[in-house]
């Protein structure tokens, strides 16, 4: 049995051996074990922060392997903690070259491809090269960086965080002076953006061309939308791409913050039910919905389909009874005429109408 277990270590050690030799293709590599144990010695020492010790092993090393994609990282990240931002440029552009890395847990890093895009536009901004680190953050965005919001306050951006060039970059959201409309006309065109900046497939469902008008339709719009109006139809859009990860929460909004029913659906087997209520109407919680106004509740459920963003049916299921409390969806679906005021047909357990 001790025997079985040294075969499977041996064995293991060799597998990561000829996993990293494959990263080192065209150099001459004469000791492939000592390779093996420095380049982990690199790693050991990024990973407990030791930066300019890392700095000193990574150049040896890469000085005789040239071809590991791991290692420019690791020495790219290295540099940039030692402020070599110069050198953290370069040598983590070398890193994108050979394809980026697989590294996990490596402080300050981050192993996608566009995370170390905007490493290296943090590279240009703390070396003071404000074009070129609006150029790569651009790069990391359009290649579907994920978080975007928080880069805006970062410190490697300070020296230009008031610049316009900058602020375009976030939606420029805090400009003083806007009218409503502008607002609204500068938010939608910013959600336009990002969709197809972070989508991993925009058009799957909707066209580009259909979700450009859309889009435009809506800021064409504003002026005779109210906040509630516009947010529906945001919902709509976003409801057409066909993806139940990507939706527009519309409580939450500070502009146009849609107005819930004091009653709370849910979807059983049976039918649509009366789940929770406010005080006042706590009675008719376990009653069976029958009609919204004029319309039966399933027709209505399946409505409401048009503004969630949904993979499938089930998400019908699951988020539209929430959709069914918001009078303003209510309304754009054509269930109802008037948000303040909603007319519910139901039915106790004897089928009774109330």
């Amino acid at each position: 049995m001790e025997n079985y277990k040294i075969v499977i270590v041996l064995l293991f050690i060799s597998l990561n051996v000829s996993f990293t030799f494959s990263q080192t293709k065209n150099s001459n590599i004469e000791n492939a074990i000592e390779y093996f144990h420095q380049r982990n010695e690199a790693i050991s020492l990024v990973k407990n922060e030791q930066w300019q010790e890392a700095v000193l092993k990574l150049e040896n090393l890469i000085g005789q392997y040239q071809n590991d994609a791991d290692l420019y990282y690791l020495l790219g990240v290295s540099y940039f903690q030692v402020a070599q931002y110069q050198n953290s440029i370069a040598t983590l552009k070398k890193a994108l070259e050979f394809g980026g890395t697989i590294l996990r847990e490596i402080p300050t890093g981050s192993a996608p491809s566009n995370d170390i895009m905007i490493k290296i536009a943090k590279a240009y901004a703390k070396d003071g090269d404000k074009n070129n680190a609006i150029l790569w953050l651009q790069k990391g965005f359009s290649a579907r960086y994920d978080e975007k919001p928080f880069l805006k306050e970062d410190p490697a951006f300070d020296n230009f965080k008031e610049d316009e060039g900058f602020k375009k970059l976030f939606g420029n959201d805090d400009k003083e002076n806007i009218t409503r409309d502008d607002a609204w006309t500068r938010d939608v065109g910013y959600l336009e953006k990002r969709i197809n900046e972070l989508h991993y497939s925009s058009h799957h469902a909707i066209s580009k061309a259909d979700f450009s008008k859309e889009m435009q339709d809506i800021k064409s719009s504003i002026a005779s939308l109210s906040d509630e109006e516009i947010i529906v139809k945001l919902m709509r859009v976003v409801g057409s791409l066909g993806n139940g990860h990507n939706l527009i929460i519309p409580t939450s909004p500070k502009k146009g913050a849609l107005k819930k029913l004091p009653i709370q659906f849910y979807r059983f087997n049976d039918g649509i039910f009366i789940i929770d209520a406010e005080e006042g109407l706590k009675q008719w919680i376990g009653y069976k919905v029958e009609f919204v106004e004029n319309t039966p509740i399933e027709e209505a459920l399946q409505k409401t389909n048009a503004v969630n963003a949904r993979d499938n049916d089930m998400q019908t299921l699951w988020l539209g009874p929430y959709y069914l409390g918001l009078p303003d969806v209510l309304k754009d679906l054509g269930i109802i005429k008037n948000t303040d005021q909603v007319t519910i047909t139901l039915g106790d357990v004897s089928g009774n109408i109330q």
